[in-house]
């Protein structure tokens, strides 16, 4: 069935390639040898893909977004069009919205709410926010997924896989792009995007996350009106990020924003290791107060313990050109394979952090840092997670909305402070113990899994041996910690 879908899809496919004329480009971008002009028809490619990708479906859009981040695969001039791509589209029917509703709660929205804008205030590809007041008289934002958006985004992602596997035998010699990783992340990612109650655990998750930070408030989920194709959340009043001049009549501190922005980020990525991963300035609200509101929580990232540290690391190495540090943490994680050279590894690091660390954010860039470590990489045969792309394409972002705010504010220099005290606390030697104590318990679950599977094969005297055995690899392990604790207590 699958075939047929896809047979169907790569006609349309082709009458939409054929009217935009792309073939025109790629053919001139392939026999032209001039520098400029090939920089030039890459620029029309971007823009031409910016406006196909829309009109293929939602997969396609966040394809072309997360792509974005990959001008080690695409080039300079084609991500920065695929940046700007645009993920709107026609609002569907007020009647679809009341079907919904009623399919979901057996209710007609006039017995769920006192008031509810007909007309959408927001519509994107997988979803669409109207403006409602609940019978308690609280404002809400009511989130409603397209009609059969699920199956038609897994259609999109199952053909681009199809797709993928057949250019990559045409073109086997050339530099493949990994679209399965890529189709994974989005695979990850529409498991919250297409269940709205995913997508409200995941902001009760941040709220809880962020409850003691300041500067920062996540909207209320109203439990009793949210579904799997409904969210109902606080409405939150406000300023978009977006709007500069908006925010300078309202006398907000661009420069306090930024400096919120930043720690707001660094906080949910390296802290928390769980981070709002599509934070474009229409999720960002500048609240009265100057706190910074954070909606739509379609795209969440979550980080394990290991990657979330090993990011953390390497940005403050970074920031403080601590190359071999950073050189070391990349060969003892195992990031890079031991085959690889050490030194020239570190020069890579150098040649990378030198030119961008220390200038202002119109020239310092961790988005662009992270994107010369993704090139570098390549070279040192590293693979590089998933999940770490989405994290670059939000840290893009945010520093994308932050030039926008003043290309003079460096929002990492306003942050370090902040970073540095943290990186003391956690980086530090009582970072090392929690590492210690998490790679104990890791090593606790190895030996007792080995303990269970051996005491069901042999005989219950060898299992009690094990078991002692296992016990005072324990006693030993806890007796370094111990030595740690008191270590960092009383001797630092």
């Amino acid at each position: 069935m699958q075939i047929f879908k896809n047979i169907y899809f790569s006609i349309q496919l082709l009458l939409i390639l054929v009217k935009s004329n792309i073939g025109v480009y790629l053919f001139l971008l392939k026999i032209s040898e001039d520098a400029s002009k090939r920089s030039k028809i890459k620029g029309e490619i971007g823009n031409k893909l910016a406006k196909i990708l829309p009109k293929l479906g939602p997969a396609f859009i966040k394809l072309g977004q997360v792509m974005s981040t990959r001008s080690d695969v695409l080039g300079e001039e084609i991500t920065a069009k695929l940046a700007k791509l645009q993920d709107k589209l026609p609002a569907f029917s007020f009647n679809e919205v009341k079907k919904i509703f009623k399919s979901e709660f057996n209710l007609n929205i006039e017995d769920a709410f006192s008031s509810f804008d007909d007309q959408s205030i927001a519509a994107a590809s997988i979803a669409q926010v109207h403006k409602a007041v609940t019978k308690k008289g609280e404002v809400v934002a009511v989130k409603i997924l397209r009609p059969k958006i699920k199956k038609k985004y897994l259609n999109n992602l199952n053909f681009i896989q199809s797709a993928s596997s057949v250019l990559n035998i045409f073109f086997k010699n050339k530099k493949k792009i990994k679209i399965n990783e890529i189709i994974n992340t989005l695979k990850k990612a529409s498991e919250i995007e297409l269940d709205l109650r995913l997508e409200g655990a995941a902001a009760n998750k941040i709220k809880e996350n962020c409850k003691r930070d300041l500067g920062i408030y996540i909207p209320k989920i109203h439990w009793s009106l949210t579904a799997k194709n409904i969210l109902t959340s606080e409405w939150i009043d406000g300023v978009s990020i977006g709007d500069k001049q908006e925010l300078i009549n309202a006398k907000h501190n661009l420069e306090e924003i930024t400096k919120k922005l930043a720690v707001t980020f660094f906080n949910q990525a390296c802290r928390d290791g769980f981070f709002h991963a599509d934070i474009h300035p229409g999720n960002i609200i500048i609240m009265k107060n100057g706190d910074i509101a954070l909606v739509d929580f379609g795209i969440v990232c979550y980080l394990d313990y290991e990657l979330k540290t090993f990011v953390a690391e390497v940005v403050y190495g970074f920031l403080n050109k601590e190359y071999e540090k950073i050189k070391d943490l990349h060969f003892k994680t195992g990031f890079v394979p031991k085959d690889q050279s050490e030194y020239k590894f570190e020069l890579a690091c150098i040649s990378i952090g030198e030119p961008i660390i220390g200038k202002s954010l119109e020239e310092m860039s961790l988005g662009r840092l992270l994107k010369q470590l993704f090139e570098i990489s390549r070279k040192f045969s590293v693979k590089i997670h998933p999940e770490l792309l989405l994290l670059h394409k939000t840290i893009l972002t945010i520093e994308g909305t932050s030039y926008n705010l003043n290309p003079e504010i460096n929002m990492w220099k306003l942050a370090s402070p902040w970073i540095k005290n943290w990186a003391k606390e956690n980086l530090g030697r009582k970072g090392k113990i929690l590492k210690l104590k998490k790679q104990q318990e890791k090593f606790i679950s190895k030996i007792k899994e080995m303990i269970d599977i051996k005491s069901t094969k042999e005989k219950d005297n060898d299992s009690s041996l094990d078991i002692l055995k296992f016990s005072l690899i324990m006693l030993i392990v806890n007796a370094i910690l111990f030595l740690g604790l008191f270590y960092d207590k009383f001797l630092s």
